[in-house]
């Protein structure tokens, strides 16, 4: 029975058996030098990501389900064809506006529970058809991400009000660590803010910021806000 460790070797005998080496596979990846030494020998992260692991499937010239522990439908039973620049993810944008300085225009958007938002098919607004390629630069998975459009000037000029927003959600409810620019539920609708939390506030407390001087940094509890997502990439107007 395969396990996520002799998945792990499996893919360390592929690569010797190519004559590949972890940078050299790491950067097909368009990932950083070390992580598939640091996949291989830590098991960090315990699976690779969908895209990744169809990609590696194309560089070891193998069945991409030999690449997993996890059964794949029998259409991912072959292996898979060259990627092709055509090669797309499809993410949907949701019909939210997520708010910079105007957080209380976030009507259409589902929080269901602690853990973040439940979005229903008919939030859909449409779907944007992105490269795998750019996916893999700013290193989401295309099942944990979705784009909501920016409204107001708080986080001007990094996001500008109409700029799209691709939020991550694969850390949707855990804490803002590191700081950076997130999707947020903070009591009164979805805000897009700069967060850092507090170091050695009890109970634990977030700073929101705004990049616009105009606008005033806040603050809740940990309790009093959701993260939704960390803004992961952006497509702007000029």
């Amino acid at each position: 029975m395969e396990t996520p460790e002799t998945i792990r070797r499996k893919i360390d005998n592929l690569i010797t058996e190519r004559g590949l080496t972890y940078a050299g596979v790491s950067k097909a990846l368009h990932k950083g030098i070390a992580y598939i030494q640091q996949y291989i020998k830590t098991g960090s992260p315990v699976r690779l990501g969908e895209l990744d692991r169809k990609k590696l499937a194309q560089i070891l010239k193998v069945n991409e389900q030999e690449l997993t522990d996890i059964s794949l439908v029998a259409s991912n039973y072959t292996t898979p064809p060259p990627l092709e620049k055509s090669y797309i993810g499809k993410i949907p944008e949701v019909d939210v506006y997520g708010g910079c300085g105007c957080a209380e225009e976030a009507r259409a958007f589902n929080v269901t529970d602690n853990w973040g938002n439940t979005i229903q098919q008919d939030n859909v607004r449409q779907t944007w058809a992105i490269p795998a390629e750019y996916l893999n630069e700013i290193k989401v998975n295309n099942s944990n991400v979705y784009i909501i459009e920016a409204l107001g000037d708080s986080m001007y000029p990094t996001i500008a009000s109409g700029d799209k927003v691709i939020i991550d959600t694969s850390n949707k409810g855990k804490r803002p660590s590191p700081a950076g620019i997130f999707a947020i539920w903070d009591g009164v609708g979805v805000a897009i803010k700069r967060l850092e939390i507090i170091p050695n506030s009890e109970p634990p407390t977030l700073r929101i910021i705004s990049d616009n001087p105009k606008h005033s940094t806040y603050e809740r509890t940990v309790d009093e806000c959701i993260i939704i997502g960390r803004a992961a990439g952006l497509i702007k107007r000029l």
